[in-house]
């Protein structure tokens, strides 16, 4: 199994492609960027299984429509995730031009260039959904979803064979977790998320919605000390 990175410059997201090369299988976890995924995909012949999103925000979903309809792909969410990325107001695509605005440190040429890629938009409704957690079998590999909300309301970690964790937004190395955005919460991710983390084994490698991976130890490791 193979983990491929592609930071989509639109938003700064890191897509996620989980993939066999021999049995030309994969994975692909918050496609942000459908022509990035769909490049890569396609260099390798590989076929794409499943979508999983970590959460509902514009800046992780953006290339899954069109994913779906070229690769015929499942969309696995979280319930609440489901919800939110067929709402843009709760997927925050519909606030994008404030969003955009100040990620380009008010360059309105730049701004109005990156604003066509996003508008409004809608997701295609998830076909597997669960709430709290679910485990997925996929070509020999455990995949571990657990509801971890803080960040979002719909926001999930996949843990991969318990060895890697893709966190989305919920688990940054550099970067303090936003709260504060629709649907967030300061409460529930000090008492339910980040106490998840710290139950988790500390030599899992992170891969963040945003920024570098890392190794989970490295997150915490001031309060270890």
């Amino acid at each position: 199994m193979i983990v491929k990175t592609i930071v989509d410059d639109l938003n700064d997201t890191n897509i996620y492609i989980i993939y066999d090369n021999i049995m030309k299988k994969a994975i692909v976890i918050d496609p942000n960027n459908f022509k990035s995924a769909d490049e890569f995909i396609g260099s390798f012949g590989l076929n794409i299984d499943y979508i999983i999103l970590t959460h509902e925000h514009f800046d992780h979903i953006l290339g899954v429509n069109e994913l779906i309809d070229k690769y015929g792909c499942s969309l696995v969410t979280s319930e609440i995730c489901n919800i939110g990325i067929m709402n843009p107001r709760i997927n925050l695509s519909s606030f994008s031009e404030v969003l955009l605005y100040f990620k380009n440190n008010h360059n309105e040429k730049a701004l109005l260039a990156e604003l066509k890629e996003v508008k409004s938009y809608i997701c295609k409704s998830a076909d597997i959904c669960f709430k709290k957690n679910k485990i997925l079998i996929w070509n020999n590999h455990k995949i571990q979803m657990c509801e971890t909300p803080g960040h979002s309301k719909g926001s999930i970690s996949i843990i991969v064979d318990n060895k890697y964790l893709f966190s989305g937004d919920s688990l940054l190395k550099d970067i303090e977790v936003i709260t504060r955005f629709p649907g967030g919460s300061t409460k529930e991710y000090n008492n339910i998320t980040l106490e998840f983390y710290k139950s988790l084994d500390k030599d899992l490698i992170v891969y963040p919605g945003h920024g570098q991976g890392f190794i989970l130890k490295e997150k915490f490791k001031v309060e270890e000390n």
